[in-house]
This record gives structure tokens, C-alpha cells and sequence, in this order.
């Protein structure tokens, strides 16, 4: 909702924070309004500082008040609050974990500084979903990537996916035979991968995997996204996440 030429209100995730200087910090943002965003905001932490805890939080779902100019690399936030109803991120090591996966993730595939308020949404109620599930939580990264490739245009085309053998990874297409090059999933991760597409948070507990089984679809999944985006990056939350699961 635009309240001036300049001033604008927009809800944001929290997906990163950057030490700037001694006494600014950019954080980094996914946007319901205009995308991925990063604002830089002055202030020391502390007792009189500028940047509120929730802007240094990854998945904190906040309410910025915002000077927004599209030529801008770093905006400027005037005002910041925790979103209404946005549920507490719990004490839960697991779940704080998968929070710093997801955060990392997004920082990395989310490029775009267009609206996209379906996509803001599924990552909102995502959010929401995690802080509040019970049952197939060991599970939830695996759901959330599969689910995220439908916004990020790379959800893979499910012909031929109940007979097929294999998953290739370059073309996003379930086959019968192997694909030319080596990034090709087969076996029973495909078949999990199948059955992965069926399966939402409600249902996620219904698939049943071994750590070695589920650090494997991690690997393969994050590998699907490096290819899709054609990037290269680098994570290091996977690795905690595959010492807590099994």
C-alpha cells in the first residue's frame, strides 16, 4: 500500500543479514510487495540500537515501513514490527535448524525484485506450517523444495512418472531410460521422489525414510536447484541437518 510518492508499507521474510559497517547492517529480505529486496539499516545493536531483533532473525515474517525508490540498490526501512498472528519460532533445535536451511536456500534462488504474492504466500504459510507441525518434521525440507519448484518455474513434468526409472536432473523429466550425462536419479530415490510429489506438510510423515535414504533426496534436490539456476552455490546448513535426522 503506497502512503506517499516514497514511503510504502510491504510484509517481509527475513532471509539474511550482512555486517555493513561498524554501525550499519543489510538485510537481506524476500518482499510481499516488491520481491527480493535488501535494505540497509544504521543503528548498533543493543539496548539503543537501530535494527530490531526480528530483522536478524532468518524467517522472521515482519511489517517494514519502507522508503522504496526502484533504482535503489539498498532501501531504506524507517519503521519495523513483527507481523500479527505470525506464529513463535519454537524452542526446537530441529525445527530452528530447518529454519536456517530454508533461510539459505531462499537467500540463494530467490533473484527476482518483481511482486510475486503467490510465491510470498506458499513461503508465509510455509513458515507457519513449520513452527506448528508435530508429525513428519525430519521430513519438511525435503516437502518445502519440491513444493517451492512450482513458483520458481522448475517443477518437474510428472509424465511417465509412475513407470519411469529415472530422474533426470537437467531436463526435469521422469524417463525409462538414462539419460547421456551423470545427473540422473534412479532407483528407490526415485520412486520417493514420486511419492514426494503426492505428499504435503499434512501428510509428509507418511513417507518413510532412513537418514542415509533422506540426506541422499537432500543432495539430490539441492543438486536439481544448482542446475535449474545454473549457480554453482555453496550451503552449510545441509550438513547440520543431516547429522540430526535419522
Amino acid at each position: 500500500m503506497k502512503t506517499d510518492e516514497m514511503i510504502q508499507t510491504t510484509r517481509a521474510i527475513i532471509l539474511h543479514t550482512t555486517k555493513y559497517s561498524d554501525n550499519a547492517t543489510i538485510v537481506h529480505t524476500y518482499t510481499e510487495e516488491f520481491g527480493r529486496i535488501s535494505y540497509i539499516v544504521n543503528g548498533r545493536k543493543g539496548k539503543k540500537g537501530g535494527v530490531a531483533v526480528a530483522l536478524t532473525q532468518p524467517l522472521s515474517i515482519v511489517e517494514l515501513l519502507v522508503e522504496h525508490q526502484e533504482k535503489r540498490h539498498l532501501q531504506r526501512i524507517k519503521e519495523s514490527r513483527l507481523a500479527p498472528l505470525q506464529p513463535v519460532a519454537p524452542l526446537d533445535m530441529y525445527k530452528n535448524a530447518l529454519g536456517f536451511f530454508i533461510a539459505e536456500i531462499l537467500y540463494r534462488v530467490l533473484k527476482e525484485s518483481v511482486q510475486d504474492k503467490p510465491l510470498f504466500q506458499f513461503l508465509q504459510q510455509s513458515i507457519c506450517s513449520l513452527y506448528i507441525i508435530n508429525k513428519g518434521v525430519a521430513n519438511f525440507h525435503l516437502l518445502f523444495l519440491l513444493q517451492l519448484t512450482r513458483f520458481m518455474g522448475i517443477y518437474p513434468n510428472l509424465n511417465n512418472c509412475a513407470q519411469a526409472r529415472y530422474f533426470d536432473l537437467v531436463n526435469g523429466i521422469f524417463c525409462n531410460s538414462a539419460p547421456t550425462h551423470s545427473h540422473v536419479v534412479q532407483s528407490n530415490l526415485c520412486s520417493y521422489l514420486e511419492t514426494m510429489l503426492q505428499l504435503d506438510y499434512e501428510t509428509m510423515h507418511q513417507l518413510r525414510l532412513n537418514r542415509g535414504e533422506r540426506n541422499a533426496l537432500l543432495e539430490v534436490l539441492i543438486e536439481y536447484y544448482r542446475l535449474q539456476s545454473q549457480e554453482h552455490f555453496t550451503l552449510k546448513s545441509p550438513d547440520v541437518l543431516k547429522t540430526l535426522f535419522d
